[in-house]
């Protein structure tokens, strides 16, 4: 569309204002001739008001929009101009959305941060409701829309009231990609056009690094956040990156930092050895951002990654530990559907990432869409991809209570000596969720709101109606609800009887770095991946252990608390009998079954798959001993010993695997790596026999009284 500016040159502001109604369109900035499309942008200023006056022409309509606003001496320069360029976007928008019919979801608002408007409104001491006002009846954003940039707003706001005033968050930038993407506007070479750089730049980075550094030393400034970016700052090597962080470790006090988070935004620049770096310096969130999952538009935008990559990269980052990965989108990319980015956002669900960042398609003057014909998705379309992600989040957050609720009754119903009863609500909200699934998504055809509210649903089912068979006062239980009272000392014993639990989670993601490292150096990237089959498929067995030994447990506290030995000895005997049985019958069937699973998962490479095997029938041999050290640890927290109990998980997760996975592997090479959990486990087992033996004298379950 050619568009004719008069008393302004606020191309920017239109230009985005342009793309958001007439995404097939592009700027053009020549004279219109009769009949052609075109729009004929006017500002006019006066001692009291701006007024901006745009008239466009499409497709043979002609539509007029108006906005005018008011001029204030006491301003800036730079404010006033804020000022003039709002009015000439409101009239564009008008004018617009006249022709059109279109409103989109986020009204005249454009860029990439609509909730600093809000911001800005809400520390000039606004009203949440004046706020909405604004967003209302000046910028015309949807209800949605308002309710979500207000919220954003506040949530910002509380973050930026607990920082120090000497608090800063540090950024690097890294202004180097495989590819430069369509809609990017930051990177003007791939760095294949660009490698001679690299390191001349990290040179003058490093020299800045050390100039930053001492001046944050001598200011007394606080570090409180890291984050690298770019460009992809997984482009560089392995080797730069670990001599980048090394410096910046050395240079800069990050000990305080509350996230240490890298972009690894390309899977096509992540590898084993790279996250391995990160993993070393400490970098505890990493970001993957593939933007799309759908190979037509990564190819659209420039990316030369397909879906598989992301796939895979997120498996290596996720197996490798990192306690927070995150996945980055863009709702509105050329050639993309709403159709589209729901399967992406699926897809990402699916992954393990614990955050998804959902962006909007903002474009800059430099962008490739800008200046190549490309395909960009309607206000329309991208407002539903938005949808989407927001509407299934949103009623999720809902059932959160219930969600809680329903864990926790479990034990309650155990307690209560009611398993049955925790058994049949559990069963009742799995079909609950399956019904509604195919009644509100497959029959009814409400989509993402169908799936969120069926989940949401059974939840109740779990969690709420629990609620009412413990407050009548009726039922044959041994447990009811009543008024709640403080007891800090309770409380305070039940943190520390649950100190086992906190041990053995605390300890996975140690352990996990430490085999990793160790495999890589033994059997590379291969002995990684048999690891990851055998932590996915060891827990199909493993959770026989965990099930009995947490069902149990309250029924063991339950009688110790009542005194009756009797059958706290009657529960010891014959749980270790039924987990020697259970044990010797699941290690059996696990070395037949093991090969089943190690195809299912690597049978695309036959040297893996004999890797696979081999190394899960050595660890499957664990299985033997595991259950007995898993049932000794929930049986002294049943007991009320949490002690006794954190001692047992930290010897068996923590310390003995540590030991093992280290020393085994100088004797017994990848072998050793294998049979380390055999090994910490039989460790385990002898420290858990002597505690039932010693321990008995306070408690004395080995005997009936």
């Amino acid at each position: 569309m050619k568009l004719i500016f008069r008393g302004h040159d606020d191309r920017y502001a239109v230009e985005q204002s342009l793309l958001a109604f007439f995404p097939e369109e592009r700027p053009v900035y020549e004279p219109a001739e009769d009949g052609e499309d075109h729009a004929l942008v006017t500002l006019s200023r006066s001692p009291r008001y701006n007024t901006a006056v745009t008239t466009i022409t499409y497709h043979g309509r002609t539509a007029r929009g108006i906005s005018r606003t008011a001029v204030d001496p006491q301003l800036t320069e730079y404010e006033a101009e804020r000022l003039r360029q709002k009015a000439v976007k409101l009239s564009f928008f008008k004018a617009a959305r006249d022709i059109t019919g279109i409103t989109p979801s986020w009204g005249a608002l454009t860029g990439i941060r609509p909730g600093k408007l809000a911001s800005r409104m809400l520390e000039e001491g606004m009203t949440e409701r004046q706020v909405e006002r604004v967003l209302r009846d000046t910028y015309f954003v949807s209800p949605e829309r308002r309710r979500l940039c207000i919220e954003t707003a506040e949530a910002s706001r509380r973050a930026k009231a607990e920082l120090k005033p000497e608090d800063i968050s540090l950024y690097v930038g890294i202004p180097f990609c495989p590819t430069r993407c369509a809609y990017c506007s930051f990177v003007s070479q791939s760095v294949e056009r660009t490698l001679g750089l690299v390191e001349p730049y990290l040179e003058v980075l490093h020299r800045e690094i050390t100039d930053a550094a001492r001046m944050v030393q001598e200011t007394g400034l606080h570090i409180k956040s890291f984050y690298m970016g770019g460009g992809t700052p997984t482009t560089l090597s392995a080797d730069q990156m670990d001599r980048l962080l090394t410096h910046l470790n050395r240079s800069f006090d990050l000990s305080g930092c509350v996230e240490y988070c890298i972009e690894a935004g390309r899977p096509d620049t992540i590898d084993r050895e790279k996250l391995q770096v990160l993993l070393d310096h400490g970098v505890d969130r990493i970001s993957v951002n593939p933007q799309s999952l759908e190979d037509h538009v990564l190819t659209a935008i420039g990316r030369r990654h397909t879906a598989r990559d992301v796939e895979e990269a997120m498996a290596l980052a996720t197996g490798m530990g990192f306690p927070h990965v995150n996945m980055d989108l863009i709702a509105g990319l050329p050639e993309d559907t709403p159709e589209g980015f729901r399967r992406t956002l699926d897809k990402c669900l699916s992954y393990g990432a614990d955050n998804i960042t959902v962006h909007t398609l903002s474009l800059k003057k430099g962008s490739r869409i800008l200046l190549e014909n490309f395909t960009i998705p309607s206000a329309e379309a991208v407002g539903e991809m938005l949808d989407y992600a927001l509407r299934y989040g949103r009623v999720l957050m809902l059932s959160l209570p219930t969600f809680i609720l329903q864990n926790m009754f479990q034990s309650f119903f155990v307690t209560a000596e009611k398993p049955h009863l925790g058994f049949y609500f559990t069963v009742g909200a799995g079909c609950t969720n399956m019904v509604l699934d195919v009644l509100l998504v497959g029959i009814l055809h409400w989509s993402v709101e169908g799936a969120a509210i069926a989940t949401m649903l059974s939840q109740v089912v779990g969690g709420l109606l629990p609620v009412f068979y413990f407050l009548n006062r009726k039922n044959t239980s041994l447990l009811h609800l009543c008024r709640p009272r403080f007891e800090g000392k309770v409380l305070l014993n039940a943190c520390i009887n649950g100190s086992s639990e906190l041990m053995t989670n605390l300890s996975m993601s140690l352990v996990n770095i430490l085999y990793n490292y160790q495999l890589l150096r033994f059997a590379g990237e291969d002995g990684v991946a048999a690891y990851g089959v055998i932590m996915y498929a060891s827990f199909l067995f493993v959770a026989v252990f965990v099930g009995y030994a947490v069902g149990s447990a309250p029924i063991v506290s339950y009688h110790y608390g009542a005194n009756n030995r009797k059958e706290v000895n009657n529960l010891y005997r014959k749980s270790l009998k039924l987990i020697g049985v259970v044990a010797v019958g699941m290690t059996i069937g696990s070395m037949f079954i093991i090969p089943h699973v190690a195809r299912f998962f690597v049978g695309y490479d036959e040297n893996l798959l004999i890797l696979t095997t081999r190394a899960f029938r050595l660890y499957g041999l664990s299985f033997l001993i595991m259950g007995f050290n898993v049932y000794a640890s929930s049986f002294f927290t049943a007991l009320g010993d949490g002690v006794t109990s954190a001692l047992i998980s930290f010897l068996r997760t923590l310390l003995f695997q540590v030991a093992a996975v280290l020393l085994l592997p100088l004797l017994l090479g990848i072998d050793g790596i294998w049979l380390a959990v055999t090994a910490a486990e039989l460790a385990a087992l002898l420290v858990s026999i002597g505690l039932f033996i010693t321990r008995d004298r306070q408690f004395h379950y080995r005997k009936a009284e």
